[in-house]
């Protein structure tokens, strides 16, 4: 039980990896996209408290939001199998 809790913990520190909008000189692409999805939905809790923003703009385009819409759904994923594992 309490490894379920300090992987949950673990989550919320990995929320700080988050990278913050740059200045230009780039595009996140695909990876990035799939790694803010991943991280969206603890990024939303922290982005109450903080200046953390959810969506990184500006972007590569299509494959940013690609990357970003599958690392979301694979969050959702994981947060109703592990809701599920504590029942």
């Amino acid at each position: 039980m309490l490894l379920k809790y300090c992987n949950f913990f673990s989550l919320f520190l990995l929320t700080g990896c988050a990278s913050q909008p740059n200045d230009g000189s780039y595009g996140p692409g695909i990876f990035v996209g799939l790694w803010h999805g991943l991280v969206a939905l603890p990024s939303v809790v922290v982005g109450l408290f903080t200046d953390v923003r959810v969506y990184n703009f500006p972007n590569s385009g299509y494959w940013y939001d690609v990357g970003f819409v599958v690392g979301f759904l694979a969050s959702i994923f994981l947060l109703v199998l592990w809701i599920s594992e504590l029942n």
